[in-house]
C-alpha cells in the first residue's frame, strides 16, 4: 500500500501529461525534440510511453465504468486493466461500486487499493517482454457534488456537503474553498485521484423557454462569480488532497441555456442569431 501511494504521487502529473501527448499535437518536430532533450518530465513520459504496445497506449486514453467490487480474472474490468492497460475507471453507486451500510469509506479505500494493485501486478507480468510495461497508476474518478445521491456517490461516512447553488448563495469564495478542502481530504484518503466536478455552468434559465434546469448544480447566474467560486472550490480540493486529485470541471459550454441534459442527447442552445 505504501509503495503504491508513493508511486501514485510521483506519477500522477506525468499520467495527465502523457494522456495529452498520446493524442495528436501540431507542435513542430524540431521544437518538440528540443523540449524532450531538456525537460525531465517529458523524458520520463517518453520512457513510459516507449514501454507500451500500441494497444496499451490506446488503453491509456480509456475511462470506463464497471459493475460491482469483484476483480477476479473473469471480470471485464480485470481484463481491461491487465490486458489493455486502460487509464481510468469511474466509481458509481448505481453500479454497486460503493456499497455497504457500515464503514463505507474503508470499503471504497479497499476497492481503490485493489484496482491499483491489479494495475501494478499487470505491469509486473509483462517482464518477459523485450520492453516490459511500466506501471502507471490508474485514475480513479467519481462525482462529489454535495446534497447526497445521485450526484455525490460516496455519502455514507463522509461529511455532508452543500450544493454548488447553496455555496454560491454565500457569495463567499472562502466558504467554497473550505468545502473543497473537505472533499479533497476525504476523497484522497479513500484513494480517489480524479474528481468529476464541480459544475461551472452559469444558471441562465429563462421563463417560458424549454431549457434544461440545472437545479442546484451551479454556483449562480453571474459568470464572474461562478468563476470565482469554482476557482476557490478547486483550489480547496487541491489543498485538501495535497495535490493528489485531478479536478475535471464540467459541463457542456452553455448548459445553462441548453434544451436537454448531455447524458440524454446532444444539447442544443435554442438561440436565434441577430443580424
Amino acid at each position: 500500500m505504501k509503495t503504491l501511494a508513493v508511486s501514485l504521487r510521483r506519477l500522477l502529473p506525468l499520467v495527465m501529461i502523457s494522456g495529452w501527448l498520446l493524442s495528436y499535437t501540431a507542435i513542430p518536430a524540431a521544437a518538440n525534440h528540443r523540449a524532450l532533450r531538456t525537460d525531465p518530465i517529458e523524458l520520463e513520459i517518453e520512457r513510459l510511453k516507449a514501454s507500451f504496445t500500441a494497444t496499451e497506449r490506446v488503453g491509456q486514453l480509456m475511462m470506463v465504468t464497471f459493475e460491482g467490487t469483484y476483480l477476479d480474472p473473469e471480470t471485464a474490468i480485470y481484463q481491461l486493466i491487465a490486458d489493455y492497460n486502460i487509464g481510468a475507471v469511474v466509481l458509481l453507486a448505481s453500479n454497486d461500486n460503493i456499497n455497504g451500510q457500515v464503514n463505507t469509506p474503508r470499503l471504497v479505500q479497499t476497492l481503490t487499493a485493489d484496482l491499483q494493485q491489479l494495475a501494478a501486478q499487470a505491469a509486473t507480468h509483462t517482464r518477459d517482454r523485450e520492453t516490459p510495461r511500466e506501471y502507471v497508476p490508474l485514475f480513479i474518478a467519481t462525482t462529489h457534488a454535495g446534497e447526497g445521491q445521485p450526484d455525490t456517490q460516496i455519502t455514507l461516512g463522509t461529511t455532508p456537503l452543500p450544493s454548488s447553488m447553496a455555496l454560491g448563495a454565500t457569495w463567499n469564495p472562502d466558504a467554497a474553498r473550505k468545502v473543497g478542502q473537505i472533499a479533497g481530504t476525504e476523497l484522497s484518503a479513500m484513494g480517489i485521484n480524479m474528481l468529476l466536478g464541480p459544475a461551472l455552468d452559469v444558471y441562465q434559465r429563462l421563463p417560458n423557454e424549454r431549457t434544461f434546469d440545472l437545479g442546484g448544480h451551479s454556483f449562480g447566474g453571474e459568470p464572474y462569480w461562478v468563476g470565482k467560486m469554482g476557482q476557490a472550490y478547486i483550489t480547496g480540493v487541491h489543498e485538501g488532497s495535497q495535490g493528489r486529485i485531478a479536478v475535471i470541471a464540467q459541463n457542456f459550454p452553455g448548459l445553462g441555456l441548453a434544451d436537454t441534459p448531455p447524458d440524454q442527447e446532444i444539447p442544443v442552445l435554442p438561440r436565434a442569431v441577430e443580424e
